[in-house]
């Protein structure tokens, strides 16, 4: 398991260089004053949306996004449905380009599918025919780690989400929170320099949401991954997050970027009774409630 503090390292098990090159990136362009980000402030950067607009069939979803997300960041979006929040992270992964603008991954434009992005979906997308730990491991497997190492890590993984005692259930034996843990297990396993969560735990119910909400923290705090959140729920974004970004309505634009600076470590639990969580809340509904 990747820690904080460690470098990456690429498929031959090298540290990769700043300039490395990877599937779906391209090297850093020279860039003019004025019309783009230098490759410094790309490069420094896990993302950058520099300028993003965006249509799908004549209609506008995306204008003028610019937006950095520093490496360990754990930034939440929320904005109302529409305002392309999915659509920005799908920028990430490479499975839609922008019609104007540009998205860097750590220093490079992302020109086709990112493989150094995992993405955790609001369905967990189980393969129904293997077990646990056979999803889990399924990526380590078309690598071709070898077995033992594969082993390894998905007990790691395995352990990390609450799921010894059902490493050879199907998914269909599963509740929807363990499922979702799977689902994050196996994201995480190959250690992904950065994670896309697209409402993860918008269909399960409050205290499951809750027991998610604590591992998905502790897991950022021990890998020191970096983390781009999209949801609904203030609550949710609050406690998880070390930034906020509030999009307007559609055409999504960037209405306010909030810093959460909570008391360390936070307890998932109780964090809501924080007079700081209650200013926080109070400053995004605004925000929100301007663009419903």
């Amino acid at each position: 398991m990747k820690l904080r503090g460690q470098p990456a390292f690429n498929e031959s098990g090298g540290a990769r260089a700043a300039g490395d090159s990877e599937p779906g990136l391209m090297p850093e362009r020279e860039t003019s004053p004025g019309q783009s980000a230098t490759a410094g402030e790309a490069a420094d950067s896990a993302l950058l949306f520099e300028g993003i607009s965006k249509s799908f069939g004549g209609i506008s979803v995306l204008s003028e996004v610019s937006l950095s997300v520093l490496p360990g960041e754990f930034v939440s979006i929320i904005g109302p449905s529409g305002c392309g929040k999915s659509t920005l992270l799908n920028l990430c992964s490479g499975l839609t380009t922008a019609d104007v603008g540009t998205t860097h991954f750590q220093g490079s434009p992302v020109t086709r599918i990112n493989t150094r992005v995992g993405y955790v979906p609001q369905d967990a997308t189980l393969f129904p025919w293997l077990t646990v730990r056979e999803n889990v491991g399924l990526s380590l497997a078309i690598k071709r780690v070898s077995k033992k190492e594969r082993e390894k890590r998905v007990g790691t993984w395995i352990s990390m989400v609450g799921l010894e005692g059902f490493e050879n259930h199907y998914p269909r034996q599963l509740s929807g929170g363990m499922q979702k843990r799977c689902s994050i297990a196996r994201t995480m396993i190959y250690e992904p320099d950065v994670v896309l969560l697209d409402e993860p735990f918008g269909p399960l119910d409050a205290l499951t949401r809750l027991a998610l909400q604590s591992e998905l923290l502790n897991i950022w705090r021990q890998t020191g991954t970096t983390f781009v959140f999209v949801t609904h729920d203030l609550n949710e974004a609050i406690s998880l997050s070390t930034k906020i970004v509030v999009m307007s309505r559609r055409p999504g634009r960037i209405r306010a970027v909030v810093p959460v600076e909570l008391e360390e470590p936070r307890d998932i639990y109780q964090i809501t009774e924080s007079q700081e969580f209650a200013r926080l809340h109070g400053e995004l509904w605004e925000y929100v409630r301007a663009e419903l």
